[in-house]
């Protein structure tokens, strides 16, 4: 999990999140598994993202937004090509 959760960060910097998954001791886990993770943080970073602003952390709420961004992102790479495009036609 711990890869999973630096993925965004480690995307922000230009690397391929999923690159180093594939080559990590992590990369048998179940896509399903993997896909439920992100999803589930980028909803997270979504709606914390969204939230007011803290005095004291100004720039906080738009790293979420970035976090949720890139996990988005890596999450739609992770989709096979066919439901892809079955999703951009539907």
């Amino acid at each position: 999990m711990d890869l999973v959760r630096l993925g965004p960060d480690l995307a922000a910097d230009g690397h391929d999140p999923e690159a180093l998954w594939r080559r990590s001791p992590w990369a048998g886990t179940p896509d399903d598994h993997v896909n439920v993770a992100l999803a589930g943080l980028a909803g997270r970073a979504w709606r914390d993202g969204r939230r007011p602003d803290l005095p004291d952390i100004p720039h906080l709420r738009a790293m979420q937004r970035s976090q949720a961004l890139h996990l988005l992102r890596w999450l739609e790479s992770r989709r096979p090509a066919s439901e892809a495009a079955t999703a951009v036609t539907a």
